[in-house]
């Protein structure tokens, strides 16, 4: 009896280390690093045995999206997630693949090891090139240049210099001010919003109404 007890007793563990062998550890040293509003840096440590990788991106922490093999990458230790747009907190972590075949076929268990999660968020750039132009004794005419991928501009209007308060929001690069006073000086700044965050607010710019 014991002989046999001995044997399932090895045959246990030829079997729990085979199990073992089926995974790889997860890769160390995860950075991510926004290189532009539109653009997110991702390296890692490479795992020895490793053919590929398995990238997963979210914008909620913990709650991961299958985003893909290192994208156009050819399962180095570096890619570049140019899927995202500005004013967002990424979450990202990274798996081990034996082979590429084990991406191409989905074998990617959600048991597998998987990095320590980072966190980046890619900045909102800011409105360039703000200009006021009256056209009447009530109305003043704003343009900037385009920020691209942003939820809104938000407009501060102030009689002083470096008081502008929130006037109103706006989806296009250009807006009319209306019901303005006659004969008067009026002082501008924008400023866009993304998702999670905003810009920083732009030059400032200065009309005076028509008399």
């Amino acid at each position: 009896m014991k002989k046999y007890l001995f044997i399932l007793y090895l045959l246990c563990i030829v079997l729990l280390i085979s199990a073992c062998k089926n995974y790889l550890p997860a890769p160390s040293g995860l950075i991510a690093t926004s290189v532009s509003p539109y653009n997110v840096e991702l390296k890692w440590n490479a795992v020895p045995g490793a053919k590929c990788y398995s990238l997963h991106r979210s914008t909620k922490q913990g709650e991961f999206v299958h985003y893909g093999q290192t994208v156009n990458c050819k399962c180095m230790t570096y890619c570049n997630d140019t899927k995202v747009g500005p004013g967002m907190t990424y979450f990202y972590t990274v798996k081990t693949l034996k082979s590429a075949e084990d991406y191409v076929k989905g074998l990617i268990p959600e048991k597998w090891p998987v990095s320590d999660e980072v966190t980046v968020i890619t900045p909102v750039p800011t409105p360039t090139n703000l200009t006021a132009r009256a056209i009447s004794s009530s109305q003043i005419v704003l343009n900037w240049n385009t920020v691209p991928k942003i939820q809104a501009y938000q407009i501060l209007m102030s009689r002083s210099s470096g008081k502008e308060k929130p006037l109103t929001s706006w989806i296009e690069n250009s807006y009319t001010v209306t019901n303005l006073a006659f004969d008067t000086n009026y002082y501008f700044t924008i400023r866009a919003w993304g998702p999670q965050h905003k810009s920083d607010f732009s030059n400032e710019a200065k009309a005076k109404t028509l008399s």
